[in-house]
């Protein structure tokens, strides 16, 4: 009857549905892969891979809508891998790295400022602070320290206006939100918090992830 009443309140929660508006200004390649952050077992390899989609026309001023819209669309297509290994059974050792396949600002009026190239690259190290196992439950802590290093361009041109009589261009550097990366070294901070109950067979995880990020060359 548990097991019933679980999968009702999760296929309604599936269905209810809302929307959510955010807005990111700052380039380089977001943490892909879900929640799940734990640690491998020894010698145990992972490989995996994501396509992330993301479009929007909304531009928001803080945490409202603007009055005035910059964007007709903003669109990325990122490209993410990752490669996990196992040192011990409590370390594990993560190689992470991104590519952009396009990033498209199309701005009020149509004009399109398009951006694509490599990304960054993450190393991450986890370690398994305790997991604790007995026949009731199990309990998971882990933490993670990493560095993301910028590998791609953050200081790509675009054409502003070409004088039709010299072929003289005027450009300026792209926005960061079209941009493959940052151009920073940054420092990212992960826990993970894992909770099993095998007679329930329920499960809860709580991750947080924190990004120091440095400042690039060009003073962003």
């Amino acid at each position: 009857m548990r097991k019933i009443l679980l999968s009702i309140i999760s296929i309604c929660t599936l269905f209810n549905a809302h929307y959510l508006y955010g807005q990111c200004c700052g380039g380089g390649s977001p943490i892909a892969g879900g929640a799940a952050q734990g640690v491998l077992q020894k010698n145990q390899l992972e490989l995996a891979g994501y396509l992330q989609y993301f479009a929007s026309d909304k531009t928001k001023s803080g945490n409202t809508l603007s009055p005035i819209k910059l964007f007709e669309l903003k669109r990325d297509i990122y490209q993410y891998s990752r490669i996990g290994y196992g040192l011990t059974n409590e370390l594990t050792m993560s190689v992470e790295l991104g590519y952009y396949l396009d990033r498209t600002e199309r701005l009020a009026g149509g004009r399109e400022i398009k951006g694509k190239g490599i990304s960054d690259l993450i190393l991450f190290p986890r370690y398994d602070v305790f997991n604790i196992k007995n026949v009731k439950h199990q309990t998971e802590l882990t933490v993670g320290m990493g560095m993301k290093i910028p590998v791609g361009d953050y200081d790509q041109t675009y054409v502003v206006y070409q004088n039709p009589v010299s072929g003289d261009e005027f450009v300026l550097i792209k926005g960061p939100s079209a941009q493959p990366t940052t151009g920073t070294n940054d420092f990212i901070f992960h826990i993970f918090l894992y909770r099993q109950y095998f007679k329930n067979e329920l499960s809860f995880f709580l991750t947080s992830t924190y990004i120091l990020r440095g400042t690039n060359k060009i003073e962003q």
